[in-house]
């Protein structure tokens, strides 16, 4: 599931039409998405225990967050968003411009005066004292004198509005960057998001709220959940939950973040403390806990920390990489290292739409993709839409620069640039053939749908759900009862994922055969590498002699196979006319945990402090 700050109410009703035929054994999101995703995992959960309730609880959610409760102007969903109180101001002004015409001005004039109400207080006093000073003065000003004073007026209105903006803002870094904290700020007794998502979550999966959903409790249901965040100070994104044990948090941090029941539960259930001395002082610190204890909420907050809306939420590991002076014997307490602050945030900028995670060569149940796009003004029906034919969807979607003549090409230009750079591999992953027949696509007015539009309208809310249910019998006309016309059938994916594997399998064969049997003029063989005895070089992760037979025998087919296709004429590779556009089988670090890292018995690795095998 996409991210898309409240883009996410389109997704419940989709998972809720989708659950009445399919179990969901893997779920992920990031963002918004991944807030749904914990959502869709809490009520499978509920289901594999037996019950239904969770599901139909989760077919409600849009009528609540599109309902006005007790008169208020605002719906559910807005009030889920609650900044911190000292930093409001920036908060309704960021609300104001995603208002259009007339009404935007007037909620920025409200948001000014509301924000900076003693700049306009003292503005107002020298107003009047303008205005009723001469009335009691023999002496008349000029016209000069008048317009003089009207500018300074003006000019001080202007620079202390501006003062109190800059006030503000410097305010953001001591409050994570961000004007949200997720827990609730006002006294009217609604939840903000990350309050009202713990009690909520739990309600899905029938537990209560002194034992927040893991992902071992999943787990134990055979329920894989993952998401993506963004760690900026390791400049990376990270599959949650972590498969290793660098992080740790502190309770005096997290109390701003989360309820008091996931914080206790967290420090209860630390993961163990390493074998020997660590050379780290935790003096302050908590371990963060192993994968099957790290509550599900906990997760879905890292994923969501949207720049600037949201807090980014801080946990702390160790920089191995510094130098360290040397002691001897024991380490000192002097010398131990100390974890340092590393913040997260939305899993979007890194990895906004991550289809990959549940990737196998050959399929044996569907994954879909639920991709959320900008609306088309050249389709206005095609509000959901997602290939029905071989040959449709892999065009280059084009995202145009304004008139050069405009300012607006100057900013749009800049946020072209930055959503390049950001999902330009998801984009071309939504053509490759096996992954873009897969995917729906749900078309969203930017200017009032979905996004930062956190004011929408109810019936707003309504529609962008109602997508969401279109959606969901798209994809059921396609792979499950396909319509006429459709010819990306389920057995049609399986049959391009397997013509696109075995054209990608030949591509390897032949790579590994070039390489083993081709070494460069005074190299090693890579068969040489494979036979030197146990004290020629290099030293690093040797094999055992039984390892050692058993990769020779298994080489020879290997290349056997390999000699057959790179002989075989062309016409009768499998390459031969495969899918387009051909994808690539490459190495690249892995981001998303295994499917062993929620399990109870998976020990954590540090991939901090690795050793030489």
């Amino acid at each position: 599931m996409k991210g898309g700050i409240t883009s996410g109410v389109v997704y419940p009703s989709a998972v809720c039409r989708l659950a009445e035929i399919y179990r969901f054994v893997n779920i992920g999101g990031t963002s918004a998405g991944a807030i749904a995703a914990a959502a869709t995992a809490a009520a499978e959960y509920r289901r594999a225990q037996g019950s239904g309730e969770g599901f139909e609880k989760l077919s409600r959610l849009p009528a609540f967050l599109a309902a006005k409760p007790n008169g208020s102007k605002h719906t559910n969903l807005f009030r889920l968003f609650q900044p911190d109180p000292a930093v409001r101001i920036l908060f309704d002004l960021g609300v104001s411009f995603t208002r259009k015409g007339v009404r935007q001005w007037i909620s920025v004039f409200g948001a000014l005066v509301k924000g900076a109400w003693l700049v306009w207080f003292l503005f107002a006093i020298l107003t009047a004292l303008y205005i009723l000073l001469p009335l009691f003065s023999t002496l008349r000003a000029s016209l000069f004198d008048r317009l003089s004073s009207a500018l300074w007026l003006i000019g001080g209105l202007t620079a202390g509005l501006a003062t109190v903006l800059f006030s503000k803002l410097s305010l953001l870094p001591r409050k994570g960057f961000g004007l949200c904290s997720g827990m609730t700020q006002n006294r009217s007794g609604h939840p903000a998001l990350t309050a009202w998502f713990h009690e909520y979550i739990n309600d899905l999966a029938g537990k209560p709220l002194h034992e927040p959903l893991t992902f071992g409790d999943l787990n134990t249901h055979g329920i894989q959940l993952r998401m993506i965040s963004t760690c900026l100070t390791h400049r990376r994104p990270y599959g949650l939950p972590f498969d290793s044990a660098q992080f740790y948090f502190k309770r005096s941090d997290l109390e701003e973040y989360f309820p008091k029941p996931v914080i206790q539960w967290m420090e209860k259930h630390q993961r163990p403390p390493e074998k020997g001395t660590t050379e780290v002082d935790e003096t302050g610190f908590c371990r963060l806990p192993q994968a099957s204890e790290m509550p599900v909420l906990v997760a879905a907050r890292m994923s969501l920390s949207f720049p600037v809306l949201f807090r980014a939420v801080p946990l702390y590991a160790v920089d191995f990489s510094l130098a360290q002076p040397e002691t001897s014997g024991a380490p000192q307490q002097d010398k131990w290292r100390t974890p340092e602050r590393c913040w997260f945030l939305d899993g979007g900028i890194c990895s906004n739409f991550p289809i990959y995670m549940f990737d196998a060569p050959l399929p044996r149940w569907p994954t879909f993709g639920i991709d959320l796009q900008g609306i088309r003004e050249d389709r206005p029906e095609g509000v959901v839409w997602m290939p029905s034919r071989n040959s449709e969807g892999f065009g280059e979607q084009f995202h145009r620069i304004p008139d050069p003549n405009s300012i607006g090409a100057i900013f749009k230009y800049a946020a072209t640039m930055i959503d390049a750079a950001r999902n330009w591999t998801e984009n071309r992953q939504m053509t490759v053939p096996g992954y873009r027949d897969r995917i729906v696509h749900i078309r969203l007015d930017e200017g009032k749908e979905g996004g930062l539009n956190l004011d929408m309208d109810p019936a707003v809310v309504t529609e962008v759900s109602d997508r969401g249910l279109k959606a969901a019998e798209l994809l059921l006309s396609h792979f499950l009862h396909p319509t006429k016309g459709v010819t990306l059938t389920w057995d049609n994916h399986r049959w391009i994922r397997f013509r696109s594997a075995l054209a990608r399998l030949e591509e390897v064969l032949q790579q590994f055969q070039l390489g083993l049997s081709e070494p460069e003029p005074g190299e090693l063989s890579y068969v040489q590498l494979l036979d030197r005895g146990p004290d020629e070089p290099p030293p690093s992760y040797r094999v055992t002699q039984h390892q050692r037979e058993f990769i020779q025998q298994w080489m020879k087919p290997l290349l056997a196979s390999a000699h057959n296709v790179s002989t075989a004429p062309e016409s009768s590779r499998p390459s031969y006319k495969q899918p387009r556009p051909t994808p690539i089988l490459r190495v690249s670090p892995r981001i998303v945990p295994e499917a062993s890292a929620d399990r109870p018995d998976a020990a954590p690795i540090d991939p901090q402090k690795g050793e030489e095998a």
